[in-house]
């Protein structure tokens, strides 16, 4: 399905949000739509699948029934278990299923001719539709979306009454990636997603037959299955093809080309004013005849627009010297929450003064735990840990829990950093507030809004180490680079924890990697860590096969089936399996017979075919369970 938008204007009331000149998605295309807090993304995701019609301008007829997209209501019986409600989603197969189930049976009972005829016809339009949609995978498709989005088949049978609401919106996204829709609008996808369950996502949307419209903040997540990007910025809609690395090369050598001409025409026009100016003192009429005529000339010049680029781009962290270069030294760490788990056990790890360490890993692994344990709100139960005493640390914790509702945006500021009301205007105007933002009271701020005015307050204060919970979250792409560049012109240390892999990227130098069974640590960022931890795990595949491999040898006479058995159970396999070619050889050679036109009009060679068709299917079914039976007979065998 295409997509064409053309001339399109939307406003809110008497404020304009964006304007679309030209835009065009082809089919299969993966868009993803960035752009700052408010933009105005969520606004065209709605526009185009028909839930808001207050615009101008052009947008191409698009059928609703073939738009899949997320609703925030999610629409879940919360009565059913997690792979019934899943299977509600594929009703497009369901359906077809019993359709093709439905004329079967009467073809079973049919004795008339042409009504069996008829029923055949349809029977085989079913069959092929079926097939086109690649009908007999979708269970298979179900169980590996569910799985995905990291559910494991023992959740399978959990009420959907039991669940989160960040497990119940996977649901509901399994359920949408389960309908398999034409077109696929997904608003931040990743929100309740852990790392492993993006991946899987990436690489589903990557290989997904579907036109794919995203919004999103996590530019890993854009970097790797998009071939457009639309960016709103200034209420204008700018389109750039490849992903998300692409676009921030080419949106940069756009702003270049654009100041280049900006600046030349405006050196043109300053020479004119100049010449018009020159040719005015002579004050002839010859002379102000040809001044008006360079006048009337400027006048009808397509004037080029001054680029938009941020004005946030110069935000610094006030940095403490610090002699040592060893900020944090941790031995022999032993924690946990209970004496049964611990989530360290003799660990070690030293933090340089200018390291910038990255966390990361699976939720539930201690990523959290590590920075309140070396920041001091939680007390190790063995080991010790030892900062450099001219440490100056500064903590952003996730839940903003230091920030005081009651406070509006400055009083927190002055309360908490006891600068004046001018330096607390320029930071937090920085951060994107401004004018009566700065009256708001924290109470009625979003997440991201609280984490600007959070790192707003440790931009303020003195500093060597800092030390930071998740701070990328809910804040918008532009507001994330704003604080990445401060972090990357910071002298002191930088430890984070954070599941945004362009963050770990971009800011780290080494990488604390959690899993369940143990931590390491790399010399590297994010990529590189992957990169170790794909080896180490390929590795130990490869050793557990070889392990395997060695005992079936060892065990190669231990059969709990006499010799004579199995062999005779290996030949009936064998020669089942031959028959099942060649019952799927007549079956192919049989569509193909039904395929011709011609073939419907002697009826007694259809009625004759059909029985044959029939036989061969029924005859296929035996021998498929056959076929199971003897293979877990003989893979049991071993065990």
């Amino acid at each position: 399905m295409q997509i064409n938008i053309n001339s399109l204007n939307k406003s809110f009331g008497s404020e304009h949000l964006f304007t679309i000149n030209s835009l065009m998605i082809n089919d299969k295309d993966k868009v993803g739509i960035v752009g700052r807090n408010g933009a105005g993304k969520t606004t065209l995701l709605n526009i185009i699948m028909g839930l808001d019609e207050d615009y101008t301008g052009y947008l191409s007829k698009i059928d609703k029934a073939k738009i899949g997209f997320l609703r925030q209501d999610l629409n879940l019986n919360l009565d059913n278990d997690i792979y019934n409600e899943v299977l509600l989603g594929a009703e497009k197969y369901t359906k077809k299923e019993e359709e093709i189930e439905n004329i079967s049976m009467l073809i079973d009972f049919e004795k008339d001719k042409e009504k069996l005829n008829k029923l055949n016809e349809q029977y085989h339009k079913l069959i092929t539709e079926f097939e086109d949609m690649d009908g007999y995978k979708y269970k298979s498709l179900m169980t590996g979306i569910i799985k995905g989005l990291g559910y494991s088949e023992s959740d399978f049978n959990k009420k959907i009454s039991t669940l989160s609401g960040g497990q119940k919106m996977r649901v509901a996204l399994a359920k949408l990636l389960v309908s398999s829709p034409e077109v696929l609008i997904l608003d931040e996808p990743t929100n309740y997603l852990d790392t492993n369950s993006i991946t899987w996502l990436e690489n589903f949307l990557s290989s997904v037959k579907s036109t794919v419209i995203v919004v999103s903040h996590d530019r890993y997540f854009l970097d790797r299955f998009t071939n457009k990007i639309v960016e709103i910025e200034n209420k204008e809609c700018y389109i750039y093809s490849g992903n998300y690395s692409d676009y921030i090369y080419k949106k940069k050598q756009r702003l270049i080309s654009e100041e280049h001409a900006y600046k030349k025409q405006q050196a043109e026009i300053k020479k004119q004013e100049e010449v018009i100016k020159t040719l005015k003192q002579f004050n002839r009429e010859k002379s102000v005849k040809r001044a008006r005529s360079r006048e009337k000339m400027l006048d009808k010049i397509e004037k080029v627009d001054k680029p938009y680029t941020s004005k946030n781009s110069h935000i610094r962290f006030r940095y403490t010297p610090m002699v040592s270069k060893k900020a944090i030294t941790v031995e022999g760490l032993e924690f946990g929450y209970t004496e049964n788990k611990k989530l360290f056990d003799d660990f070690n790890i030293t933090i340089g003064s200018t390291d910038r360490l990255g966390i990361c890993g699976r939720n539930a692994t201690g990523k959290s735990t590590f920075l309140k344990l070396i920041t001091g709100i939680l007390k190790e139960n063995n080991g010790l840990i030892k900062k450099n005493p001219k440490c100056q640390v500064l903590y952003f914790e996730q839940e903003h829990n230091d920030l005081d509702s009651s406070l509006t945006i400055l009083e927190e500021l002055r309360r908490s950093t006891g600068a004046d009301d001018g330096e607390i205007r320029n930071i937090l105007g920085c951060m994107m507030f401004s004018g009566d933002d700065i009256n708001k009271k924290i109470s009625t701020l979003s997440g991201g809004e609280k984490s600007r005015v959070a790192i707003a307050k440790l931009m303020m204060k003195e500093s060597n180490v800092l030390i930071l919970d998740e701070p990328t979250n809910h804040l918008d792409i532009e507001t994330k680079e704003i604080l990445e560049d401060a972090l990357l012109s910071y002298n002191g240390a930088v430890i984070s924890v954070s599941h945004d892999r362009y963050y770990l990227n971009k800011i780290c130098n080494r990488t604390m990697y959690l899993t369940e069974k143990d931590i390491k640590v790399y010399d590297g960022n994010y990529d590189y860590a992957m990169e170790k931890e794909n080896i180490i795990n390929t590795e130990i595949k490869e050793k557990t096969l070889e392990v395997k491999k060695e005992d079936n040898k060892d065990n190669k006479n231990v059969s709990k089936l006499s010799n004579n058995k199995r062999a005779s159970y290996e030949k009936e396999l064998k020669d089942i399996e031959l028959l099942m070619d060649k019952l799927e050889s007549d079956k192919e050679e049989i569509a193909v017979k039904m395929n011709n036109p011609d073939f419907f009009s002697n009826e007694e060679k259809v009625e004759k075919v059909s029985l044959k068709l029939n036989d061969i299917q029924n005859l296929l079914e035996e021998k498929e369970l056959r076929w199971l039976e003897i293979t877990e007979i003989l893979e049991n065998d071993k065990e």
